[in-house]
């Protein structure tokens, strides 16, 4: 019985691992929904993007708007707590990050999250959002409204997050 119950506890943490990090929901892809974030003041320009992170195979993800038009490609992978997007492309946003790591967190009453903002050569800052959920979910479509996403962190481009 106890090797059994050793046996099944090592394969749930083994499961829940690969959940955390994203990766699988039987045909290997999984989808949680992205907020990408746009500032530039000497161009006018502050928006917010929703996007779907869709993670097909290990390593690699893209995020792609509703209607399924790619809008940036790269890796990701994960640490024990925080998620890495590495070589991050997105041309039709003219956005480029070699390595972004977004930090893990959540509040009492908010779901788990990951953010990341960075300020690019270009005069671009960037912040991503990915909405976590639960990890017992492969597939996510829940968001934190921006409203709240205001309430934790401010008002972006001036999230009270540190600057990668």
């Amino acid at each position: 019985m106890r090797k059994l119950q050793r046996v099944l506890a090592i394969l749930g943490m083994a499961s829940t691992a690969a959940m955390a990090q994203g990766f699988g929901d039987g045909e290997g892809t999984a989808i949680r929904p992205v907020d990408i974030y746009i500032y530039s003041a000497s161009q006018g320009i502050n928006q917010r993007i929703e996007t779907r992170l869709t993670a097909p195979a290990v390593k690699t993800m893209s995020l792609s708007d509703y209607f399924g038009k790619l809008l940036c490609h790269g890796e990701v992978n994960a640490t024990t707590k925080n998620w890495v997007f590495n070589n991050l492309r997105c041309p039709s946003l003219k956005i480029e990050i070699p390595t972004i790591e977004l930090v893990e967190n959540f509040r009492w009453g908010v779901m788990r999250h990951s953010l990341a903002k960075t300020e690019l050569p270009n005069g671009l800052t960037v912040g991503i959002f990915l909405h976590l959920g639960s990890e017992t979910q492969w597939e996510s479509e829940t968001r934190i409204s921006p409203e709240k996403i205001q309430s934790l962190y401010g008002a972006f481009p001036d999230w009270k997050v540190s600057t990668k």
